[in-house]
């Protein structure tokens, strides 16, 4: 019995768990939506700032240049705010570049890293293409 009491205590902790994850989630996404069009306006105005290795695509390492570099100086402080989100949204605002499979030697668990990157044209829908995500992922059928 004792054993089952247990069992069931960790899966209810990961139903817990599961729901936090859910509500952070959509939370998350709903800010996405509230500064899709002032991240959008931003990064098509400082586009040629924010492109860093001049490729024609906004990626996390030309946000990272800027962000942990001398470049920051360049920024307001409110742009910088709107740097940091368009890094988290990238996966939203732009679209996939790449992808490479790692493999874990230790479990044999497989992991996808993706590289994401924005440019001009992803970011002048990017307000369009998250609402619709956000309408299709949480709307009620």
């Amino acid at each position: 019995m004792e054993t089952f009491l247990t069992i069931a205590a960790v899966a209810l902790g990961f139903g817990v768990l599961a729901i936090i994850a859910s509500i952070l989630s959509r939370k998350s996404m709903e800010k996405s939506v509230a500064m899709s069009q002032s991240l959008a306006d931003f990064a098509l105005a400082r586009f040629d700032d924010l492109d860093v290795d001049g490729d024609g695509m906004i990626t996390h390492t030309d946000i990272d240049v800027i962000l942990y570099g001398e470049l920051a100086a360049s920024f307001s402080p409110a742009e910088l705010v709107l740097l940091k989100r368009l890094r988290f949204d990238l996966c939203y605002a732009g679209h996939l570049i790449s992808s490479h499979p790692s493999i874990s030697p230790m479990s044999g668990a497989v992991v996808v890293l993706e590289w994401h990157g924005a440019n001009r044209d992803d970011l002048a829908s990017y307000t369009e293409r998250i609402q619709r995500k956000y309408a299709e992922r949480y709307s009620k059928s």
